[in-house]
């Protein structure tokens, strides 16, 4: 996101580093070279997608972290290029957990992995 939105001129202002959470924030504000770069990054997202889409036909697919925070954005234009590259066409939607998807994915599967080895010790030793 950050490379896209540098090749269409968009810098760094203000004594802030460029970031990713940064574009979608501009591109909120209406800036062009954002905008152009949230678009961009739809296209690509869009491709993986339909890729993905003929191998693994899902029916549903959620956008988790930064890009899942940034539906409001991304939803409309990935669903457009999507419509481009692919017949087969998951229903696209934001997560629920933000950008902590990822990390309480983790935390979960930890917990998981770690409560019957927890549980049954200490039931083998009672």
């Amino acid at each position: 996101m950050v490379r896209a939105a540098r090749e269409f001129g968009l810098e760094g202002s203000g004594g802030r580093q460029l970031t990713a959470k940064r574009v979608f924030e501009l591109a909120r504000a209406g800036d062009a070279a954002a905008l152009r770069a949230v678009h961009w990054e739809a296209e690509r997202l869009a491709y993986a997608v339909a890729v993905l889409s003929a191998v693994l036909d899902p029916d549903l697919l959620v956008l988790g972290g930064g890009i899942g925070s940034s539906a409001d954005l991304l939803l409309e234009p990935l669903e457009q290029a999507l419509g481009r590259f692919s017949l087969m066409r998951p229903t696209l939607a934001p997560s629920l957990l933000g950008e902590e998807a990822v990390l309480l994915g983790a935390v979960s599967t930890a917990l998981e992995t770690a409560r019957p080895e927890v549980f049954e010790r200490r039931t083998a030793q009672l």
